[in-house]
Formats: C-alpha cells, sequence, structure tokens
C-alpha cells in the first residue's frame, strides 16, 4: 500500500465517528496490515499517534522509543503495559520489571534501533 493511500483510509479509521461494522472489512484489514508489513507507513502512524500526545517527535533517539514512551505517560501512575522507561531525573532509560513496583533495568542501547542511549 502506498502512503497517500494509507492517508486517506488513516483519517476514515480514526475518525470518532467510526462505523465498527467497518472493523470487518478487506480494507480495514489491509489498513492494519500496511501498519506491520510496512516500515514507512508505521513510521508516520506512530508520528501521528505520539503528535496527538503532544509529545515532541524526535526528543528520543527513533520514533518508536518516542512512541512507546508516550504511551507511558497517557497514566499518571506507573503503567503496567509500559514496555520502556525513562527516569527524568537521572536522565536513563529502561526496561521494566513486573513486580507490582516501579523497578526497571537500565539500558544503553535502544531496543528498537540500536543507538547508544544518552546519559
Amino acid at each position: 500500500m502506498e502512503l497517500q493511500k494509507f492517508k486517506v483510509l488513516y483519517k476514515k479509521f480514526t475518525s470518532p465517528k467510526l462505523d465498527r461494522s467497518l472493523w470487518q472489512t478487506q480494507a480495514y484489514a489491509d489498513y492494519c496490515d500496511a501498519i506491520g508489513n510496512n516500515e514507512v507507513i508505521a513510521d508516520w502512524y506512530l508520528k501521528q499517534q505520539i503528535k496527538k500526545s503532544k509529545v515532541k517527535v524526535g526528543k528520543h533517539c527513533c520514533t518508536k522509543m518516542t512512541y512507546y514512551l508516550t504511551f507511558d505517560k497517557k497514566t499518571k501512575d506507573v503503567n503496567p503495559d509500559a514496555v520502556i522507561r525513562f527516569n527524568k531525573k537521572s536522565k536513563d532509560y529502561g526496561i521494566p520489571v513486573h513486580d507490582g513496583g516501579q523497578s526497571y533495568i537500565g539500558i544503553e542501547h535502544c531496543p528498537w534501533c540500536g543507538k547508544r542511549l544518552a546519559k
């Protein structure tokens, strides 16, 4: 699928007035497949989600890192579904330990792009 076609479907399928019956269509299946199978489309899609949360795209090493850190900010409490943490005080990143607390294992490289993370 081309990015321009995807953008048209994005507007259609992210509308607050979306009729749920559209979820059962081939067009919706193709839309979802494009997110998972096309890196350009996936990157564009994640940037749209980041922009909705009013987080600056490019603040972290890659779009996926920014997206998953944005996902974690959706709640003021510790998010049990978070896959990555950023500690603002110590400026370090980590993988959460799902032990009911705020523990995480520090990492030095991004799990998605492999870049060395700044301290």
